[in-house]
């Protein structure tokens, strides 16, 4: 995963003592039979379906640090009971910003007391400010509303 909110489903398969494999990935009741999905680490967040039809994803979270390893548990419960648990590795490959760009909105302010602020000189007394990451391979972002 290469980008902070890119997300990804996860498809999970079990096979049975009898040989034979049955995805589990969809399809499953709440509180009957149901996969559990847990991230081992702060750069992978974990989005639990919303209907028995949809798949769990794992989003990279904002602040994500490039990782690899065994960084999601997942867990097949069946009545409630837990009949196979495993680790999932993942790569978290977000790549290196190279430099930040930063624009404000406005050429000249002004303090919230000068009369500056008033007609006819309309200085503003605040600004917005702009920022642009680029990265090492890729498109810069803009991360203005970044949290």
């Amino acid at each position: 995963l290469p980008v902070e909110g890119n997300p990804g489903r996860i498809f999970a398969r079990v096979k049975w003592s009898d040989g034979t494999f049955q995805d589990v990935s969809t399809g499953l009741i709440p509180d009957e039979n149901e996969l559990k999905v847990t991230s081992n680490t702060s750069s992978l967040v974990v989005i639990a379906p919303t209907s028995i039809q949809q798949h769990w994803q794992v989003r990279v979270a904002n602040g994500a640090e490039a990782e690899c390893g065994d960084l999601l548990e997942v867990d097949l419960l069946m009545c409630n009971q837990s009949v196979q648990e495993t680790v999932v590795p993942v790569v978290v490959d977000v790549p290196k910003a190279t430099h930040i760009v930063l624009t404000i909105d406005e050429i000249r302010l002004t303090p919230a007391d000068n009369d500056a602020r008033h007609w006819p000189i309309s200085v503003r007394e605040f600004a917005g400010l702009n920022v642009m990451v680029h990265y090492e391979q890729g498109l810069p972002r803009d991360l203005t509303l970044d949290a």
